[in-house]
């Protein structure tokens, strides 16, 4: 998407989006220009001296509405016998496969992610569906909404440093470059591990990490999702305070005579067997995205 659009611009009308800008336009065919030219700035041709811009260009520079990468509501479409790839990427992104789809649909038909949904379902293109992507269309739409956020740092790709740096364990920039080394893995006490620093060169081509206010996480079978200072899992939410209030629980014996008692797991929603290691995790998570 470019930066700008030109002075004197014009965008083609259609059925669709006649329908959703209806205040701009007089009918649902021709072109709407981006200064009078006669009623409405419709007119049923292009006008001399004016350049056609997309409709997602219009929505985003003269309505100021930029498309983000859709959390439920939306589906996305088979072509060239893609299934598997498209299950892949959404399970990638923290939707769940709950009816273990293989990904063997027929062009034609898709996936998708229902209203108030985070469950991968099968559709065909006669299903009511609010918005309908390629694969490419999704992961540019992600890609574009991706530039915008902050950088927190990048995983390793694999074990290195004889198994002290494993895969997946991010990397975060160095506050104080030793030479041409820049990235690290911080310790509790914020200091990093001096036998451990990645030359930036090589650390940012790595897989980025990006600072989010909201993230999916799947633990315990459970699909949690964690926003601001709160989580949400089988339906029922908690304030992270409260759950570093329960996971203190764990570390609490209680003595009734010849008796000891301890926390072993708790219950959320209709879930058993919540251990330490899981609240551990969401903790975890949760002070990834708020650092």
């Amino acid at each position: 998407m470019t930066n700008t659009i030109p002075e004197k611009w014009c965008v083609k009308l259609d059925e669709n989006n006649y329908n959703q800008l209806y205040k701009y336009y007089v009918s649902p065919t021709g072109y709407h220009h981006s200064t009078k030219i006669n009623t409405n700035n419709w007119n049923i041709d292009i006008q001399k001296g004016y350049t056609e811009i997309t409709f997602e260009q219009f929505k985003e520079h003269v309505m100021k509405i930029k498309e983000e990468f859709p959390k439920d509501d939306f589906g996305v479409i088979v072509e060239s016998m893609n299934g598997k790839e498209i299950i892949k990427y959404l399970i990638s992104k923290g939707f769940t496969n709950e009816y273990n789809y293989a990904g063997y649909n027929l062009n034609g038909e898709g996936y998708c992610i229902p209203n108030y949904s985070k469950t991968i379902h099968c559709f065909s293109v006669s299903h009511s569906i609010r918005n309908i992507y390629t694969l490419e269309q999704l992961k540019q739409l992600d890609n574009n909404n991706m530039k915008e956020k902050e950088i927190l740092g990048y995983k390793a790709p694999y074990d290195m440093y004889e198994g002290k740096l494993k895969k997946g364990v991010l990397v975060k920039e160095f506050p104080q470059p030793h030479m041409n080394k820049a990235y690290g893995i911080p310790g509790e006490n914020g200091f990093f591990d001096q036998n451990i620093l990645i030359p930036k060169e090589i650390a940012q081509t790595w897989e980025p990490v990006y600072k989010s206010s909201e993230v999916i996480i799947t633990i315990n079978n459970v699909v949690i999702n964690i926003k601001g200072d709160k989580m949400c899992a089988e339906g029922r939410k908690c304030d992270i305070k409260w759950l570093r209030a329960i996971r203190e629980l764990f570390n609490k014996r209680t003595s009734l005579g010849v008796w000891d008692s301890k926390v072993e797991s708790i219950t959320i929603g209709c879930k058993t067997g919540w251990k330490v290691e899981h609240l551990d995790e969401i903790i975890k998570k949760y002070e990834e995205i708020n650092e």
